[in-house]
């Protein structure tokens, strides 16, 4: 997720709008549609810099087997 930096143009209304929230007590860091705070599940073992379509798999560019070989091997040296 980009942790208080912009996301892609596909994205940057809602992370904007979700920033906004930031005075009703609402977590701001986002990744234009989940923020970082809603989106631990389990034992957190790290972040990924990527707007929702990056981590998704579905932007051009950015390498997303990679950022999965990451958290497989952080899953695997937890077990």
């Amino acid at each position: 997720m980009r942790e208080g930096k912009q996301c892609s143009e596909l994205f940057i209304n809602t992370q904007n709008w979700i920033h906004v929230k930031k005075e009703a007590n609402f977590p701001t860091d986002n990744d234009g549609v989940v923020a970082l705070d809603e989106a631990v599940w389990g034992k957190h073992l790290m972040n990924i810099v990527g707007d929702h379509a990056e981590i998704a798999g579905q932007r051009v560019g950015f390498n997303v087997d990679t950022v999965y070989r990451n958290v497989l091997e952080k899953v695997q040296q937890q077990q």
